[in-house]
């Protein structure tokens, strides 16, 4: 007998309703994920790309260069805020110890606004801050609507 045939069921006999092995697919109202409706709305945030030589220092939370400039977010956004590399792993490395990708991934930041909050009126303040080269919407996400 092979081992993954299930224990009780005979290999030359029909199985009875019974003992049959259960589906292993749920219908489409039991599965995980959005495949109607409306996904649950994303928190709203900035994309920012920051200037050459500044990077982000998660543990103070500040906007920092090599050469000791230091910028403070705290009391610049609304609270609730909060400041996330875009490639986690990154950060914390010496800029030094990047290739030219990683550098440039290094970067990107995004801006997490509280639920509520309107990303767009955040654009204009955050473009004058020295060490942001640009920042944007990001891009909007959904499923496709049905005609």
């Amino acid at each position: 007998m092979l081992p993954w045939w299930p224990v009780g069921l005979s290999m030359t006999q029909p199985a009875s309703p019974a003992t049959r092995m259960p589906s292993r697919t749920k219908p489409p109202s039991e599965t995980p994920g959005y495949s109607r409706g409306d996904a649950p709305p994303l928190r709203p945030h900035l994309v920012l790309q920051l200037k050459a030589p500044w990077r982000y220092e998660g543990t103070s939370g500040a906007f920092v260069t090599a050469g000791g400039k230091r910028f403070e977010t705290k009391g610049r956004l609304p609270p609730g805020s909060s400041v996330v590399p875009t490639v986690a792993r990154l950060q914390g490395r010496d800029p030094a110890s990047l290739s030219g990708p990683e550098a440039k991934l290094a970067r990107y930041v995004q801006v997490l606004l509280p639920q509520g909050t309107e990303a767009a009126g955040w654009l204009a303040t955050i473009r004058q801050w020295p060490c942001v080269q640009s920042v944007d919407l990001p891009p909007e996400v959904g499923l496709p609507r049905p005609p």
